[in-house]
């Protein structure tokens, strides 16, 4: 069975915009709720650009044309090239990312 990662966390994250919270809207257990829900949202939409993100550099690392390599000298493999705390673990990061695999796209 071949298991579509970036497709399953975007599945997760629009269904729960589509879920209904009942109860008394003036209570707080709905704020709360509907806090946890946009937060599943907010994470594996996050996990699914990075799932991504990671798919594409993956194929970018091993095709032959790939700078990759040569730029991250330092790590023998992808698993340590991921594995490797960047300090960009954010927006900034995802940006880079993408740039990464634009340019290695056009090269």
């Amino acid at each position: 069975m071949k298991i579509h990662v970036t497709k399953s966390y975007l599945d997760v994250a629009r269904g729960v915009i589509d879920t209904t919270v009942y109860g008394n809207p003036e209570e707080e257990l709905g704020e709360d709720a509907l806090f946890g829900l946009m937060s599943c949202t907010y994470i594996y939409s996050y996990m699914a650009l990075t799932s991504f993100c990671s798919s594409h550099l993956y194929s970018f690392w091993n095709s032959f044309e790939s700078n990759l390599k040569s730029k991250y000298a330092q790590c023998s493999s992808f698993e340590e090239l991921m594995a490797t705390p960047p300090p960009e673990r954010n927006k900034k990061g995802i940006k880079r990312a993408c740039y990464s695999i634009e340019c290695c796209a056009i090269a």
